[in-house]
């Protein structure tokens, strides 16, 4: 009786109930873009759009894009809008999609302003129909020049504010810099630093290997 009982708890460690699928968090972010298909939107669409107080654009109608096999893909608009916090898709698809009309699909993160803007047109993409820069519709003060600035100008912020706290804080592994901005509450610099993680990470080893060879040159005046 002991040795069965001994096998039956044998067996449960070595076979133990499989974990709980954890539930991720919803993505956050600022920049989200959908598809519109004209024919499933309400008349005043773009009334609605320019009215929410978000700045975004609207690519020109793209009646001209092909499938793999030749055929004309379903005229359509690409839309990104911009907000000054992050939130969710579903948010986004509540409060902006949703009261467009049905032809507004469910909205993705938008990775890249730029890259958006410049696919609005498939400048870039040669292999693509072309559609004119000056059919794109810009609402909520939106501007590319203006926008093309700030965004270098807050990479070099940055990018100072990341050396800054590498210096000041002695931080010699890369590691130790995401963890570092992680659990101080500074998400976008984290996100900033995983855009650029080669050029950090170079810097967090040059800084180490400088450390060293200090010590190393100091340690020999003795």
């Amino acid at each position: 009786m002991w040795n069965r009982i001994e096998v039956f708890n044998m067996n449960e460690q070595q076979n133990p109930p499989p974990p709980k699928a954890e539930k991720n968090p919803p993505v956050k972010a600022r920049n989200w873009s959908f598809i519109a298909y004209p024919e499933s939107l309400n008349p005043d669409w773009r009334e609605q759009l320019h009215s929410l107080g978000l700045k975004g654009f609207v690519s020109p109608l793209h009646d001209k894009d092909v499938n793999e096999d030749g055929t004309l893909k379903k005229p359509h608009y690409h839309v990104t809008v911009i907000y000054g916090n992050t939130t969710t898709a579903n948010s986004i698809y509540s409060s902006v999609c949703k009261p467009l009309g049905s032809g507004a699909t469910h909205p993705i993160k938008c990775n890249s302003i730029e890259g958006s803007y410049d696919y609005a047109t498939h400048d870039g993409h040669p292999d693509k129909a072309q559609y004119s820069r000056d059919d794109i519709d810009c609402f909520g003060g939106f501007d590319v020049v203006d926008y093309r600035r700030r965004v270098r100008s807050d990479e070099i912020s940055d990018m100072v504010t990341i050396h800054n706290i590498i210096r000041d804080n002695g931080l010699t592994e890369y590691y130790l810099l995401i963890d570092y901005l992680l659990g101080n509450g500074l998400d976008e610099l984290a996100m900033y630093t995983f855009n650029h993680a080669y050029a950090f990470n170079t810097y967090c080893k040059s800084l180490r290997f400088c450390g060293s060879t200090k010590k190393g040159n100091n340690d020999n005046e003795y």
